[in-house]
């Protein structure tokens, strides 16, 4: 049995306890929130002590493992002291507060030999599995661009630390679907030109970036283009968002839930799109981390793979900032 300390347990950390102790591999140790309401409600819930500090926590309970779902500031200092403390870790996106401190987390991983894991379960859902498969296979040709739309309305940037960032849309959220436009093209990003900007609402006063769209260069001749909002009221795709990609024997359109395939040859025939069957699928990324502790075999979203998803989102943020296309070094 794997014991877990959860860090950070109320609002979204509460989520992401409860999933990843939902599977047997997984025991909780230990909680860890600063708010005394939500330790009471842990504790009550898994039967285990809780702490206001983490650095208590650490001296007082035996753990294998440290999920970390405490805002971003945190998550450099506390992964890099679970894993000096000899846990792997999975840690909530995006990865670190910075680029820097995303790295130094990488350099603390490979100089401890732990797992450090990056939560994106947009690679987990079956309907992105199962397109990364097909283009794997050719089924659409040589893929020539990706497009990424998101959207949906949210109140998240008018409260809380959320509503502080400079860069919300694309820190908070597009860090998810850059990721994923790395999983689903299979390459890496040259270039970025990227925009964000502030929802005007009559009567809302609103603090953060709520837009972005952001052109990607990718290695390999593929472009990808990325489109988010959390002020939508039209066209709304939620947060697990669609995507279309254009390969040289057709395309492909996937949802969350849904994959449509066309070709040339088909259309020419004057068929229709078809639906695409998607395995069904129980793995998740809380037992891809079980798994990645018991075999020490790296998981899908590792942190050695995850730190090109947040190159890539930290310049698009200097790009949003400058006006100028950002080039990026793998």
């Amino acid at each position: 049995m794997i014991r877990l300390i959860c860090v950070g347990v109320g609002g979204m950390g509460r989520y992401d306890s409860d999933a990843a102790l939902k599977v047997k591999k997984f025991k909780a140790a230990a909680g860890v929130d600063v708010n005394a309401e939500v330790r009471r409600f842990f504790a009550e819930k898994y039967g285990c002590p809780v702490f206001e500090d983490f650095e208590k926590a650490l001296r007082s309970v035996k753990a294998d493992a440290a999920l970390i779902a405490a805002p971003d500031a945190y998550h450099a200092p506390y992964s890099i002291a679970a894993m000096r403390a000899g846990m792997d870790v999975i840690c909530e996106k995006p990865m670190a507060a910075t680029i820097e401190d995303a790295r130094r987390m990488c350099r603390v991983a490979r100089e401890s030999g732990r797992m450090l894991m990056i939560h994106h379960q947009l690679r987990w859902l079956p309907a992105f599995h199962r397109t990364r498969e097909l283009i794997e296979r050719g089924d659409i040709g040589t893929l020539q661009s990706v497009e990424l739309d998101m959207s949906v309305f949210s109140n998240a940037c008018l409260s809380g630390y959320r509503s502080r960032l400079p860069h919300l849309m694309l820190k908070d959220l597009g860090i998810h679907h850059l990721d994923l436009l790395r999983f689903l093209a299979g390459s890496e990003a040259a270039s970025v030109f990227a925009k964000s900007w502030i929802s005007c609402e009559e009567g809302v006063k609103i603090p953060t970036t709520t837009h972005a769209v952001a052109v990607v260069e990718m290695r390999g001749g593929i472009t990808a283009t990325y489109r988010g909002t959390m002020r939508a009221l039209l066209d709304i795709t939620g947060y697990t968002c669609r995507v279309k990609l254009n390969g040289s024997r057709g395309a492909l359109m996937a949802t969350g839930d849904a994959i449509t395939m066309q070709t040339f040859k088909a259309n020419a025939a004057g068929k229709p799109p078809r639906a695409v069957p998607i395995p069904k699928s129980t793995r998740d990324c809380w037992h891809d981390f079980a798994d990645a502790i018991i075999t020490r075999k790296p998981p899908l979203t590792s942190c050695f793979d995850n730190i090109r998803s947040v190159e890539l989102m930290y310049a698009a943020i200097r790009s949003a900032d400058t006006g100028r296309i950002v080039r990026i070094r793998n």
